[in-house]
């Protein structure tokens, strides 16, 4: 899989939030998909540095 800029990705969240449910209705179920798997994998990245992070504040 590509991998995809984060930047982007949190670019979409944003336009997604002020995007009316009507107008996600019709975005391509194809681009839904790859657009939700790539936001997972990057929910994956920011989790595992959270916890990084996390692990260092209680030391």
């Amino acid at each position: 899989m590509p991998t995809t800029n984060s930047i982007t990705l949190l670019n979409i969240c944003r336009a997604i939030e002020q995007t009316p449910d009507e107008g996600l209705m019709a975005i391509e179920r194809d681009a839904l998909v790859a657009t939700r798997k790539a936001l997972r994998a990057l929910r994956q990245e920011v989790d595992r540095a959270l916890l990084r992070l996390a692990i260092l504040d209680e030391q």
